[in-house]
């Protein structure tokens, strides 16, 4: 039975997907403050600077949870790698 070209290349999609999540993991983990300026501002009314400087406790809180958001993005991403490169690949029902 000929497979169509979607489904035998739809791994690649999980693939690009887990690769994604990956760098956006890493980046959430080591540029913490790069990824939720608007975040804050959206829910804050204040720029992140001025609840930097005004709040600096909440400020690492913010800072560690999504650093900790970073870490689960990571994990998932290394869950969706293993899956896609494993059976997804191959047509293993279980994947």
């Amino acid at each position: 039975m000929m497979l169509q070209v979607y489904e035998k290349y739809a791994w690649v999609i999980l693939l690009a997907l887990g690769l994604l999540w990956f760098v956006v993991g890493l980046y959430s983990i080591f540029l913490p403050e790069g990824v939720f300026e608007t975040d804050v501002q959206s829910v804050t009314n204040l720029p992140w600077s001025e609840l930097k400087a005004s709040s600096p406790l909440a400020a690492d809180f913010v800072i560690f949870i999504y650093g900790l958001l970073g870490l689960l993005k990571l994990s998932w991403s290394f869950f969706v790698l293993a899956i896609t490169l494993t059976g997804y690949r191959k047509g293993e029902k279980w994947a």
